[in-house]
């Protein structure tokens, strides 16, 4: 009778596991109709065969190479953007990541649900092996379950789970939370030590902040009782090896979208501010990196809006510190669990601050506060302060998830728009020149996915700016034109940073004039050394010059408005128009 009883608990507590695991993959269901966007159109190009670069190849989805290679590929393709330098550089060594794309393009016959299907496997799979974790390190099956659901329902989850090109962060995950179960025993053998760090290398050979892994595996082998410490020193070596490779290729970025911190340190400090005093608040409640980021005004501390949602970000920050460190002995490999976290933040301080940077910190305090919520009611204190950081992570943050996964897909849908907007108005090819965008999630890529839309083989697309702005065209002779912004100052998207560098090295000049296509552009307008622009100043205007000789078919000036993209005549010489800001539909879109 008690053996029956003990399988009949166990079967009820699988059972309520199951059912944890369908909520955390229906919370993402909405992720299905998100399709292509950004990276996904140069993914897709390279895997459907075609060249993009010297460097892109489907083993390295994710080595965009230089501003030589991104030139040579795009003048028969366009879409570059005027403005990158030419010392621009952006370098990723991700194989893992790449391949299981490559898997997926094939298994799903180069379908966006084929990616979205492969997602959600991965993303059921990392739920499965965070349980697992868990349960090895002395978790109550109730408390893995109540960290399974409190990690379900971040809002950190979206991007990863339901953008293709971004499961590179579902990699790095799953394998590093398989990596820290197999040395979680008591005393793990050369055997786990081993496949630990195969694990661990599987996840920084998926992104490249995957080597804290490795570091909490060695840390985990040289303060283990009772092994021996020298088992330590394979994570140790493997971490060696991949910063020498990492070196020696030649991987980095010069973008100021992926700043270096030998470079750019005052930018990597301030994201580093930016992730400690906002980015945790995250992990408790709906505390949004990319509102802040897409749309700073929101947050202006001058107003007293913003002046309170700033406050109220740093109190959820403040609570999930306190969350993170206050049940912190009680906690089974507690230390461990605040390194992950600490660790994960730190190295991301390079990438562009965003929602989806808490991904795999908030693997780490999910545990933390399961653990919290069981002590906190086993030991009859601070109830109250239990229910609302509950009501926070759970139902409030699972709502926020699945609204953000609808704007995105609505904002992923509106820039694929663009693009069969792009191939209606040069059926028969041309060079289309895009005054504005209805968000700047439709500028990136925007080269391969015009020819994946059907586009004709001359249209070449070429954007003057990833913003929504308005602004004034002048004619001022028969190959030139000058476009000035009806309010603020080109270049003002932080989307458009993917593609800056502006003299990032002390001894490097940037040019006054930007070469792309047809197409030269000074910001600025031609005039003495002082009216150079500076990535800090990039003016209001910029003067447009068009070599006719290079044109692919007739140029078309055109502008997103009222949902639509609307060609514009071009003026006779001292004539002018003006087109309005554009609109996006998608709520909160870059």
């Amino acid at each position: 009778m008690i053996s029956i009883a003990m399988s009949t608990r166990t079967h009820g507590t699988d059972r309520r596991w199951l059912w944890l695991l369908a909520l955390g993959l229906a919370l993402h269901l909405p992720g299905l109709w998100t399709g292509y966007f950004s990276d996904d159109f140069t993914h897709l190009w390279v895997l459907e065969g075609h060249r993009f670069g010297s460097t892109l190849e489907p083993w390295s989805l994710y080595d965009f190479g230089s501003a030589e290679d991104f030139r040579s590929s795009t003048q028969d393709l366009g879409g570059v953007p005027w403005w990158v330098a030419d010392d621009w550089k952006v370098r990723f060594f991700r194989p893992v990541a790449s391949v299981v794309l490559w898997f997926e393009h094939v298994v799903g016959g180069g379908s966006p649900l084929g990616h979205a299907l492969g997602g959600l496997a991965l993303w059921g799979a990392l739920l499965a092996a965070i349980r697992r974790l868990a349960l090895r390190w002395g978790f109550k099956p109730w408390a893995a379950g109540a960290a399974l659901l409190i990690f379900a329902c971040s809002e950190s989850t979206h991007l990863p789970v339901s953008w293709a090109a971004n499961h590179n962060s579902l990699l790095e995950a799953l394998f590093g939370v398989l990596a820290l179960t197999a040395v979680a025993r008591a005393r793990p053998s050369a055997r786990d030590v081993l496949l630990a760090t195969g694990l661990a290398m599987l996840a920084t050979a998926s992104k490249e902040s995957g080597a804290i892994f490795l570091v909490l595996v060695a840390v985990r082998c040289a303060f283990v009782a009772g092994a021996p410490r020298r088992r330590a020193a394979l994570p140790v070596a493997a971490i060696g090896a991949f910063l020498a490779l990492w070196l020696l290729g030649g991987y980095g970025s010069t973008s100021l979208f992926y700043p270096m911190p030998w470079e750019h340190l005052g930018e990597v400090r301030m994201r580093g501010i930016l992730l400690g005093l906002f980015g945790l608040g995250g992990l408790v409640g709906p505390a949004s990196l990319d509102l802040m980021v897409f749309h700073s005004s929101l947050l202006d501390p001058q107003t007293p809006l913003g002046a309170l949602l700033l406050l109220a970000l740093i109190g959820l920050s403040i609570l999930a510190l306190h969350v993170a460190t206050s049940r912190l002995r009680a906690t089974p490999s507690g230390g461990l669990l605040v390194g992950w976290l600490g660790l994960s933040i730190l190295s991301q301080v390079c990438a562009p601050t965003s929602d989806r940077l808490l991904f795999v910190p908030a693997i780490a305090f999910a545990l933390l506060a399961a653990r919290w919520v069981e002590v906190s009611i086993e030991q009859r204190r601070g109830r109250a302060t239990v229910a609302i950081v509950a009501t926070l992570m759970v139902p409030v943050s699972g709502l926020s998830l699945v609204g953000r996964q609808l704007a995105l897909a609505d904002a992923a849908a509106e820039a694929r728009e663009l693009i069969d907007e792009i191939v209606h108005v040069a059926p028969e090819g041309g060079d289309v020149v895009l005054l504005n965008l209805p968000n700047a999630l439709a500028g990136l890529s925007l080269g391969p996915a015009v020819r994946l839309a059907g586009g004709h083989g001359d249209l070449r697309p070429w954007p003057l700016q990833f913003g929504r702005g308005g602004a004034t065209v002048e004619r001022r002779s028969v190959d030139t034109y000058r476009i000035t912004r009806n309010d603020g100052a080109f270049l003002g998207n932080p989307l458009e940073r993917v593609f800056s560098t502006f003299g990032h090295a002390p001894d490097f000049e940037a040019s006054t004039e930007h070469r792309v296509g047809p197409l030269s552009v000074v910001p600025g307008g031609r005039g003495a050394p002082e009216q150079r622009p500076s990535r800090d100043d990039p003016r209001t205007f910029i003067e447009l010059s068009v070599d006719h000789s290079d044109l692919a078919r007739p140029l078309v000036l055109a502008a997103w408005v009222d949902g639509h993209l609307e060609a514009f005549d071009l003026p006779p010489v001292g004539g002018s128009f003006q087109f309005p800001d554009a609109h996006s539909r998608a709520p909160l879109a870059p």
